[in-house]
């Protein structure tokens, strides 16, 4: 479950986690729609790669503390995003869903 601290709000119930060198690998390539959580073994400017992802998400990238620095809306497919910002985490969210987030806000999972 992943839930907004700041706002109060469940952005997901049930997401895919991804922990190990493959899940982060495969992420969402192959799958239907739904949320992942990707964890990086250290805090860094790592790119996201929508190879055979084939639908449009949203990504929050969030540092060690769990907080948004940085918001990627409609990533669509085929294409590979470099943040700005260095992350710890990274919430995929398909574009469809409703939910909030803005820069600053706390996540917990």
């Amino acid at each position: 479950m992943i839930r907004n601290l700041t706002t109060g709000k469940l952005i997901s119930r049930g997401e895919l986690h991804c922990k190990s060198l493959w899940s982060l690998a495969m992420g969402l390539r192959f799958r239907w729609p739904q949320v992942a959580v990707l964890y990086l073994p250290e805090t860094r400017r790592a790119s996201i790669d929508m190879g055979f992802v084939f639908y449009a998400i949203d990504v929050l990238f969030l540092d060690a503390a769990k907080k948004v620095v940085e918001i990627k809306r409609g990533l669509r497919p085929w294409r590979v995003y470099t943040p700005s910002k260095s992350w710890s985490y990274a919430v995929e969210i398909p574009s469809l869903k409703g939910y909030k987030a803005r820069l600053g806000d706390k996540l917990q999972f």
